[in-house]
């Protein structure tokens, strides 16, 4: 009779990390950046969940096990733990090691997946920041928080005092080839919110694993993945100003467009840059906090209720509520937190599908005008 392979696959591109601590010294935290969960395993469960790769049997996965680790655990007890690891999602079902799960809804559109997401970028950019901070010290001081701060009031200060003025220039900007700039603009801004995240991470000595950029629904999008321990390691206040110093990044690019914007003359090229410049930052900043998507917004969210995985979590009871069996932690669950990953849950399907149906409706406006 044939030996009986795992279904189970531990994704290469985890990132694992030990935990700190004298009581978590043979614990480990593992964090996907794909869908922003987070677990954490002893050291043996680590090594034992290493090993599926949906090839191995069960019974070869046992004899590594005791010829490389000493360790003695039957192939019965490791189906049953792989099936422990499906459940909470740690381990993928299948070979192909692309999740299938939007990162910033973690809801799964299926064969429309590859056309909504686009990785385009991921970078290692630590060894890079490093070096930066330590011949521009300033760039992590008090004086750059100032000053974001004081570009984003001066740009809101100037839109607002010259609100007619504005919103006419916008009619009139957006127009043409203007549209491709202003895409341009928006992911160019993303250095301004991706560094907004980094340089605060470095302020508090917070290594960063990677930063990325991708094309969401067909807009531009990046990320910075901090280091989990580190990040763990943070007053509450100090993260929440280091997801605030995004979409602060963000609004700060506004000030400089918003006075190149008032100092030239109607019509002209510095004028319509200057109102994409604006139309730019302020994007970056408020798209980013929408609390049903991935972002700054659901990071705060998170803080708020002391819920680090609360997208995972809230999924999780959405299921168990659908399929009409209770979880296991389900008595636990005041009706505050039933209700909040109620919310998470529905409002980010929602928010997902929202914005595939808005991509749907452009493309098929594109067709009609041809």
């Amino acid at each position: 009779m044939p030996q009986e392979s795992c279904k189970g696959v531990f994704l290469s591109d985890y990132h694992v990390e030990q935990a700190d601590g004298a009581r978590s010294a043979a614990r480990f935290i593992i964090f996907s950046a794909e869908t922003n969960s987070t677990w954490r395993l002893g050291a043996t469960e680590l090594t034992v969940a290493k090993l599926f790769d949906g090839v191995r049997t069960y019974d070869e996965i046992a004899a590594t096990l005791r010829s490389d680790q000493q360790v003695n655990i039957s192939a019965e007890k490791l189906k049953a733990f792989e099936e422990r690891l499906i459940k909470i999602r740690l381990l993928k079902v299948g070979t192909d090691e692309s999740p299938r799960v939007d990162p910033l809804t973690s809801f799964n559109f299926g064969l429309l997946q590859p056309l909504l997401v686009i990785r385009l970028l991921r970078l290692k950019p630590e060894a890079m920041l490093t070096r930066l901070v330590h011949y521009c010290p300033w760039l992590t001081s008090s004086f750059m928080l100032w000053l974001a701060v004081a570009l984003s009031l001066i740009g809101l200060g100037i839109v607002l005092s010259n609100y007619p003025q504005f919103s006419g220039s916008v009619v009139n900007a957006l127009s043409g080839w203007w549209w491709v700039w202003l895409y341009v603009i928006i992911s160019l801004s993303g250095i301004f919110h991706e560094g907004g995240h980094a340089l605060s991470c470095k302020a508090y000595n917070v290594r960063i694993h990677e930063v990325g950029f991708m094309i969401y629904f067909l807009v531009p999008f990046a990320w910075t993945t901090p280091n989990q321990r580190d990040w763990g390691q943070l007053k509450s206040r100090e993260r929440v100003m280091t997801i605030l110093a995004g979409p602060l990044g963000s609004l700060a690019l506004a000030g400089p467009a918003a006075i190149l914007w008032s100092l030239s003359p109607p019509e002209s090229f510095g004028h319509h840059l200057g109102v994409t410049g604006v139309i730019a930052g302020v994007f970056g900043a408020t798209l980013t906090l929408l609390p049903f998507v991935n972002g700054d917004g659901h990071l705060l969210l998170a803080e708020l209720f002391h819920l680090p995985n609360l997208k995972k979590d809230s999924f999780n009871y959405l299921r168990t509520l659908l399929s009409k069996r209770k979880g296991t932690q389900d008595h636990l669950l005041t009706k505050r937190r039933r209700a909040l990953f109620l919310l998470v849950a529905l409002g980010s399907l929602i928010t997902g599908w929202l914005a595939v149906s808005s991509i749907v409706l452009v493309i098929v406006l594109l067709i009609m005008r041809r």
